[in-house]
Formats: C-alpha cells, structure tokens, sequence
C-alpha cells in the first residue's frame, strides 16, 4: 500500500510504502499524486519504504513509471529503504528514472534522508 499527505508550506511530500508492492500501486499513486492540487512537480519527497515486505518485481515496469512520472527535474527525492532488496531494486528505479525526474537518493537511515532533504 502507498499513502501520502503534502505539507504545502514546506513543500514536500511524505509518502509511506507498507506490506506487498505491485506495478499496479506504484501507477495509482503516481496518478493520484499528479492530480492532487497540492502537488507541484518540483517538490520534495520522503518516501519511507521501511515498512515495505515483499516487491512484486516481475510486476514493476519501471520504463512505464518513469515516463508516466509527475516529477519534474527540479524534484529532490529521498527514499529509505530497510533491506538489501529494496536497496538493490531501488538503484534500478534509480537509473531508469534518470535527471529528467530531478534528484533522487536511496538511504537506509530515515535521519540522513532528512538532513539530505534539509528537514
């Protein structure tokens, strides 16, 4: 499952991903977030994937999430991750995704990503 709430007046996006991830969930919310009226596609974003159990990988196409992506390249993007598969998968996202997208890092420690992410 993927949730996020916007903080407007900080300008960043707190996403949280939790249990079993599909292709499926990762195009919803890409879609949800690219019509909310908060969202502005140079934002920031922590998205804590730390609660993440299992990732659906023959699922994920991950050329169609770049090119369906609503960030723009003035996006920063700190996703934490626990494992060395969400690790592993989520440097794939990471090249795939490219600058076009903005800057995006992986962390295995929520603290860093916030100190990258000047909270």
């Amino acid at each position: 499952m993927v949730s996020y709430t916007i903080d407007s007046v900080k300008q960043i996006v707190f996403t949280h991903v939790e249990g079993v991830l599909d292709n499926q969930q990762l195009h919803e919310h890409q879609d949800k977030l690219g019509e909310d009226p908060e969202f502005h596609p140079d934002m920031r974003e922590l998205m804590d994937c730390r609660d993440l159990i299992n990732v659906r990988v023959r699922e994920i196409n991950y050329s169609q999430l770049a090119a369906s992506s609503p960030w723009g390249s003035q996006a920063q993007r700190a996703i934490v991750v626990s494992t060395v598969l969400g690790f592993g998968l989520l440097n794939i996202f990471q090249a795939v995704m490219g600058s076009e997208h903005g800057k995006l890092s992986i962390f295995r420690d929520i603290d860093s990503a916030k100190e990258w992410l000047g909270l």
